[in-house]
This record gives structure tokens, sequence and C-alpha cells, in this order.
């Protein structure tokens, strides 16, 4: 069976060159969705859990570890999220918005800073002024992307923190939390967590908690606000998405 997967991604080229290969596995995605269409309920589901969560675990969550899978694929993975999505019916349960921590590649460094070097602290920015910055910063937030329904859990991603053990501090580096609408959801982790939470647990998990995967196209930047300084040279922003 074939599947037709979206390739477009409006992704700066040289992003894409300083990416990591995709890891085995996901030429075995067709079969893993292949397999999650037979699913009618959650019951059904637990039999091949093992499976899926672990492909799930290589490809999806060990993405910060430079493995998995890279930006170039990921969206081959959309099929599989919202076959899991059907299965544990949770998306329509989504309130408010959801959160993505970035701090921007070094190939952009500090371009709002410098665009901006005057913006104080609780600033909206005139983001008619410069819109191929605007559009740059939209380029980040595109496709299939890991979100959070917590704030504060974005802001520490924003922030570039080595808390979480591999992670590298990048304070010259400016960051952004992007908010936006939870229609961009595809799938609603905890939903999964909720069924499997007890069943799976000490065994390797395949999304983290407060979880939202979502997939943006055509979205649009509706507002950046400058939260506060991160060094002489960068700062953290505050994106809200449409």
């Amino acid at each position: 069976m074939r599947y037709n997967y979206k390739y477009a991604m409006p992704v700066d080229p040289r992003v894409l060159q300083d990416d990591f290969e995709s890891s085995k596995g996901v030429d075995t995605i067709p079969e893993l969705v292949a397999t999650l269409k037979k699913v009618r309920t959650t019951k059904q589901y637990m039999a091949v859990d093992d499976v899926v969560r672990k492909q799930i675990k290589r490809l999806w969550f060990e993405i910060n570890y430079n493995r998995g899978i890279n930006l170039r694929d990921r969206e081959k993975l959309l099929p599989v999220f919202q076959q899991l999505a059907r299965i544990f019916k949770k998306t329509e349960h989504l309130g408010g918005g959801v959160y993505r921590g970035v701090t921007l590649p070094s190939i952009y460094k500090t371009l709002i800073s410098e665009t901006f070097p005057d913006a104080y602290e609780g600033e909206d920015l005139d983001i008619h002024s410069h819109p191929e910055i605007v559009q740059k910063i939209e380029n980040l937030a595109y496709g299939l992307r890991s979100w959070s329904k917590d704030p504060d859990y974005a802001e520490q991603w924003a922030d570039d923190t080595e808390s979480y053990g591999y992670k590298h501090s990048k304070q010259d580096h400016d960051s952004v939390v992007f908010f936006a609408g939870s229609y961009y959801a595809v799938l609603d982790c905890d939903a999964y967590f909720e069924v499997m939470g007890e069943i799976i647990e000490g065994k390797g998990m395949p999304f983290d908690h407060n979880e939202v995967i979502c997939h943006l196209d055509g979205h649009k930047v509706e507002r950046i606000t400058k939260v506060r300084d991160k060094s002489d040279s960068s700062a953290l922003w505050f994106v809200e998405i449409n």
C-alpha cells in the first residue's frame, strides 16, 4: 500500500543541513499505520501497544538526543498520531491553547533582538515592519511538533537549560515561547496516559505528560512580545500564533 506523505516544509535549508539523519525504522511507519487502522477500541489497542509504543519512543521521544525521525521525515508520523487520536478520543476536550519553547538555531541566533534592539519588556513589536523576520519565526513552528499544555514547561525549553540532561545552554541565542490554539492539536498525549499509564509504568515512555502533538500549516504570527532579556545580546520572546 502506498501512503502519500507531505514532504514540503517551509524550513530554511540550512536548518535541514544541520539536522541529524533519521534512525532505522522510518520505513516501518506504513505497517504501524496499517496495524492501528485495525484497532477499534482502547481495549483492542492494548494488544499492540508494546510494538507501537517502542517504535514511537525510538522515532519520536528520542528526537532531543538527535535520534529518531528528523525534520525532513517528521511528517511521515502524522498518520500514526491521527490513528492514536481516533482510538483514544481526547483532542476535543482540550481547552485554551498550547505552548512550545524554542531556542533559535545558530543561523538566526539573535535575529529578533538585532531587528528590534530597542524593544523593552512587555512591548508588542511592530511585526508588519519586518515581514521577512516574521516568516522565519512562523517557519520555526511549522509542521508536526511537540507542544505542551504547561506554559512553564515550554519556557524551560525556550530557556534551553541543561536540567534535562541532554540540552546545551545557549543563553546568547534568542528564544521563543509559542502560543497557539488547541485546534492545531492532532493528539493529546494525556489521553493515552489515562488508559495506558499504569500498564506501561516502568517501561519506555512514548510521550511526555502534558504533551500535545500539533500540526501547523498556514498559520500566521499575530503578536510578538518581549518577555525579558537573557543576556546583553539575546532575549526571550512570546509569540502568539493564529
